[in-house]
């Protein structure tokens, strides 16, 4: 197996449990790729469903499936905003999104 295969086949994108109290259960917290980050920085900016758009893209299962799809949004915007906030929270927190990288994407 070359390198570029050993990269390729490296899961990179460790989980971390999260307890939600206001629904009673556990989910797990995704690093973003690549791509899911670009998709997270575009909403950003735009400033519209950034919260939603985060717990979708890092809300998992424990093997590491997504919980929610972007077409799940409108369906979030009725959910309990502490819960949200609370996968919001940890999903900077365990991505390492800092506050100057949201200075940056405001300047953008």
């Amino acid at each position: 197996m070359n390198l570029r295969e050993q990269i390729l086949e490296i899961d990179d994108l460790p989980r971390k449990k999260l307890n939600i109290p206001e629904w009673n259960l556990d989910i797990y917290i995704a690093s973003m790729s690549s791509g899911d980050r670009e998709l997270w920085e575009k909403s950003a900016k735009d400033i519209k469903d950034v919260r939603e758009t985060i717990v979708c893209l890092v809300a998992v299962d424990k093997e590491g499936n997504k919980i929610f799809s972007k077409e799940d949004i409108p369906l979030l915007k009725n959910k309990n905003a502490k819960a949200l906030d609370r996968i919001a929270l940890a999903a900077i927190e365990h991505n390492k999104i800092s506050s100057e990288d949201i200075d940056d994407l405001e300047k953008n």
